[in-house]
């Protein structure tokens, strides 16, 4: 229609024809229907979007009613459950659980689960579900609202196989690793030089006769105030050339042990890991960023290093280690030395 300005809007019309005084007239309303029809393209778009958005994620969504009927679903819905079009056609809910379940490790759980959120329809879940191919899903489900009052549920699937099977890998290294290391009889530490926060292996903690810190959490002041008075200047000028860039093979010091002996340790510490690794050396923008390592116990001829061992300790470790491991008698060994003597 053609308004007085000139602007064409939207009109719907009705109209009949009726009888006056024996005279036909007539009737007819005229509507602009311009703000109904913009209404109808907003929410064309709107349903377009969120079909999009549906059939482009990567999870599979499903939405059923309160009567079980299956109102909505993206395609990888079907292609996540492997669901033949005939049964997803009928929208009955029951037929594709029933489908379903034999793909499963635990349908009896899986099932029950489904049942107990359907007489709970403002219940919310999210739990994992075990193929029998070795298939991993997350689950998830919550009510479908309309005016705030629980109308459906709505469904979500993930596929997390591989995520599962990266995590589990990443379990299988971190195990190997310790086992490893605890063969080795090295102790691992790590330290982020920008707040001084460090985390080290129970190996370490073992080692010394302390008990293992909760997350292997310490701080670097605990175990330079546990280094040998006599060794704190040598192991402060090995680290320092290790933070400076510098190699350094390696040192051995001394550490109080928690019934106050000493035990030498092999420290080696790789070159820090630097926050502008492409600056030179020298230049400010080149800072270490953090400093891992490896302690390890010196191979031991004796007993564990004291400050100042006697002569009785000195022979007790002479008949206890080193002379069997030589095939020496260590009693008719003592005895020709003192004869020497």
């Amino acid at each position: 229609m053609l308004r007085r300005d000139g602007s064409i809007f939207l009109a719907d019309i009705s109209s009949s024809l009726v009888t006056e005084s024996g005279r036909p007239h007539l009737l007819g309303i005229f509507r602009d229907m311009t703000a109904h029809r913009q209404a109808e393209a907003a929410m064309s778009q709107s349903l377009s979007l969120l079909r999009a958005t549906l059939d482009s994620t990567a999870d599979g969504i499903l939405v059923v009613d309160a009567s079980g009927r299956i109102t909505d679903f993206n395609p990888r819905f079907a292609q996540l459950w492997r669901i033949p079009d005939e049964i997803l056609a009928t929208r009955d809910d029951s037929k594709a659980l029933q489908f379903v379940l034999d793909q499963l490790k635990r349908p009896d759980l899986f099932l029950g689960k489904v049942l107990q959120l359907y007489a709970q329809p403002e219940a919310e879940s999210s739990d994992v579900l075990e193929f029998k191919d070795g298939r991993v899903f997350e689950r998830y489900s919550r009510p479908q609202r309309i005016g705030g009052r629980p109308m459906g549920r709505v469904w979500s699937f993930r596929d997390v196989t591989e995520r599962k099977r990266a995590e589990q890998a990443l379990r299988d290294s971190e195990e190997r690793l310790s086992l490893a290391l605890e063969a080795a009889g090295l102790g691992i530490w790590d330290v982020i030089l920008r707040t001084g926060a460090s985390t080290w292996t129970d190996a370490v903690f073992r080692e010394l006769g302390y008990p293992p810190a909760p997350g292997g959490a310490a701080t670097v002041e605990m175990w330079r105030s546990r280094v040998h008075p006599d060794d704190r200047d040598a192991t402060q000028a090995a680290a320092a050339e290790l933070l400076a860039g510098r190699a350094v093979r390696g040192f051995e010091n001394r550490y109080r042990c928690k019934d106050g002996a000493y035990r030498r340790l092999r420290t080696r510490g790789c070159w820090p890991s630097w926050a502008n690794p492409t600056a030179k050396p020298s230049s400010p923008g080149r800072s270490p960023r953090r400093w891992p390592g490896s302690r390890s116990r010196r191979p031991r001829r004796g007993l564990p290093h004291r400050v100042a061992p006697d002569r009785r300790s000195v022979r007790s470790s002479l008949c206890s280690h080193y002379l069997p491991r030589l095939g020496c008698n260590p009693r008719k060994t003592m005895m020709q030395s003192e004869t020497a003597q």
